[in-house]
């Protein structure tokens, strides 16, 4: 689209945010606002915690189907905009959510477009943005906005990378290069699925061990912990788990450099088309942790790109949905101590 085609569109949302921030600090925090922001400071403390003490803060149990990712963004965004401008905490909240909303509204226009004309995207971002249950939430709402928005953006950035992406394929190898390099792949995915989402398991058998050793039991603990006996077992409990916790992240930085050193070496276009993918990604991985509908725009993304490109598109995919699940999983704290079962 051109500029001057685009003009009307543009008018259109520039008139919509100064109504907007103007109404912003008109609007009171609505039901469900304090418990998402409690929710958002215990999962930042999760991060310090986790590392520390191999610990996340208790939840509850409200938020099983919703992720803090955009609430720990709001909070941390909305103490810096404090800074400039003074306005309370809330208001700079409301602010955000409403500038969020925008943005939706911006992806749902540039998807429109690629079906309608320009008058009929104009006319259907109208009708979507002045519905009174959207325009209202745009304001005080910290989950369903902002993931209506990440969810289109989701889509969007996914359909217009799977649009342009370099052609990636194993069929050019020999037959023992590409053994190997899905042998390596299938390990790297074998070996990190089994160390995250083994987790509660890794730390049942951890604290097993350190239990048996200090009832007299012999085992590796015993010969390791000299001192078992004399020392609550809950402290090496923690220090072994928080010991395997730096191991396997240290070796997922590892392993996943060689791998990516090992696809560059045989196909070099799959660096291109990783970091082509990557904001498309990020959008998904973070719309999953808004909400655990998130991957159905994952899904969308795929077919098309099935469609499009057909087995070729295969490779992407797993790339892409491989970053994805990393930002979900960086991103909800709630996660960490068992992911399968919570």
């Amino acid at each position: 689209m051109s500029r001057s085609q685009a003009w009307p569109f543009r008018i259109f949302l520039l008139t919509l945010a100064v109504v907007g921030v103007l109404a912003t600090r008109h609007y009171g925090e609505s039901w469900d606002e304090l418990k998402f922001y409690k929710y958002a400071d215990l999962s930042l403390g999760a991060y310090r915690a986790w590392l520390g003490s191999g610990q996340v803060p208790e939840f509850g149990n409200t938020y099983d189907n919703y992720g803090p990712a955009y609430v720990m963004l709001v909070t941390l965004a909305a103490r810096g905009l404090q800074a400039l401008l003074p306005w309370s905490l809330s208001d700079l909240r409301h602010l955000l959510y409403f500038l969020t909303f925008l943005t939706g509204l911006w992806a749902f226009h540039a998807l429109a477009r690629r079906w309608l004309s320009r008058s009929a995207a104009l006319g259907a971002t109208a009708l979507f943005a002045t519905q009174p249950l959207f325009w209202g939430h745009a304001f005080i709402s910290p989950k369903d906005i902002p993931f209506l928005a990440f969810t289109l953006l989701a889509l969007l950035t996914g359909l217009r990378a799977f649009e342009k992406l370099p052609q990636v394929s194993l069929d050019g190898l020999t037959p023992r290069s590409k053994r190997n390099l899905l042998a390596l792949s299938a390990l790297w995915l074998v070996s990190l699925l089994a160390l995250y989402l083994g987790t509660g398991l890794i730390h049942g058998w951890i604290e097993g061990a350190v239990r048996a050793a200090a009832a007299g039991g012999t085992n590796l603990v015993s010969y390791l912990a000299s001192d078992l006996r004399k020392v609550d077992p809950g402290v090496y409990i923690q220090r072994y788990f928080t010991l395997f916790l730096g191991a396997r992240m240290i070796y997922c930085l590892l392993s996943t450099v060689g791998l990516a050193l090992a696809y560059r070496k045989f196909v070099p276009a799959v660096l291109s088309a990783t970091l082509a993918l990557f904001v498309p990604a990020l959008t998904l991985g973070f719309a999953t942790s808004i909400r655990v509908l998130g991957p159905l725009a994952g899904l969308m993304v795929a077919l098309y790109a099935l469609r499009a490109h057909g087995r070729s598109a295969l490779l992407a995919l797993g790339a892409y949905a491989a970053l994805a699940l990393v930002v979900m999983y960086a991103t909800w704290p709630y996660l960490w101590p068992d992911p399968p079962g919570r």
